[in-house]
């Protein structure tokens, strides 16, 4: 799993040679041969769904790599995924979950400041980190409950819309709702938690 700039035709042929699966996303600049005709792939519309699985291609204007290619809409921007896998769902489902790594990462650092942690010790390394970690737990599913009841726009974030961040403004603003989500989090039931790439 990589981003735009690991997008080389040169390393979609050594993963294929070594039989190594792989869903890396690319530009819309790129030249893909589809049914032997060659076009850009920002100029591939997606239709009705926003998505569109093309299925068996070439990668790339001289190389010609055979790949399966998925373009589609997701998280508010454009996903061009090249990928050796042979199913249209997979690679949308691995891209999201990559995305969803980065968010954490993101949000332990801007807003849970994990960096600047305590570390003289050990064990004050390990308590900060679980700290952390059931802190951002928390807020996230709370984050997940808000966005099911419908409070994303009340707390609109500029760029991307994060469950985690979600949570922590549902906290900071000690919003009445709170209380019922955090209850909803006790109750042994399944969390309405949908996949939203």
């Amino acid at each position: 799993m990589a981003d735009r700039g690991f997008a080389r035709a040169s390393l979609f042929e050594m993963l294929l040679h070594e039989g190594i699966d792989c869903v890396v996303r690319f530009d819309n600049n790129t030249t893909l041969w589809v049914n032997g005709k060659a076009c850009r792939t920002g100029d591939i519309a997606l239709g009705r769904k926003s998505l569109r699985w093309l299925g068996s291609v070439r990668y790339h204007a001289k190389r010609k790599v055979p790949l399966q290619v998925l373009v589609c809409e997701s998280e508010g921007s454009r996903w061009n995924l090249a990928t050796s896998l042979d199913r249209a769902g997979k690679p949308r489902q691995v891209y999201f979950s990559r995305m969803q790594i980065e968010e954490m990462f993101r949000d332990l650092k801007q807003h849970l400041h994990i960096q600047k942690m305590p570390y003289a010790t050990l064990a004050r390394k390990a308590t900060w980190l679980l700290l952390c970690a059931l802190a951002y737990t928390y807020l996230y599913w709370v984050g997940v409950l808000a966005k099911a009841a419908g409070l994303s726009e009340r707390y609109h974030y500029w760029k991307t819309e994060s469950v985690f961040w979600l949570g922590l403004q549902l906290v900071r603003h000690h919003d009445p709702w709170l209380a019922t989500l955090t209850r909803g989090l006790l109750k042994p039931a399944p969390i309405p938690y949908h996949f939203s790439g």
